[in-house]
């Protein structure tokens, strides 16, 4: 369950730290096809909208009810500039809907393009 796969929530859970839904992304792609990589990831949050707003994740996570929801987004390797205004555009647009976005490398850090 990556990026690539628009149909699933690849990781879901409560944060302990601050009692928030998180739904993962895993994002394991580097930014070189940057037009198909923006692409993989606007249908993927489009899954993550429409999997919050059926209501299926109350139905997969009963303790997320009444608790915000952040989504957010795991990346092996650092987004470029316009990647960047992308996603801060994406975590504004959501931020607007009442999802926190949040963006981050994986916690060793971002890896080299091969």
């Amino acid at each position: 369950m990556t990026i690539e796969d628009d149909r699933v929530v690849d990781s879901l859970g409560i944060s302990k730290l601050d009692r928030k839904a998180v739904l993962l992304i895993s994002d394991h792609l580097d930014w070189e096809d940057e037009e198909g990589h923006v692409r993989l990831f606007e249908r993927k949050i489009s899954c993550y909208l429409d999997f919050i707003r059926s209501g299926q994740i109350f139905e997969s996570l009963p303790g997320a009810v009444g608790l915000p929801i952040r989504i957010e987004l795991v990346q092996q390797y650092k987004p470029s500039e316009s990647a960047l205004r992308i996603l801060n555009a994406a975590k504004q647009q959501l931020g607007e809907m009442g999802y926190e976005f949040s963006f981050h490398p994986l916690p060793a850090g971002y890896r080299r393009p091969s």
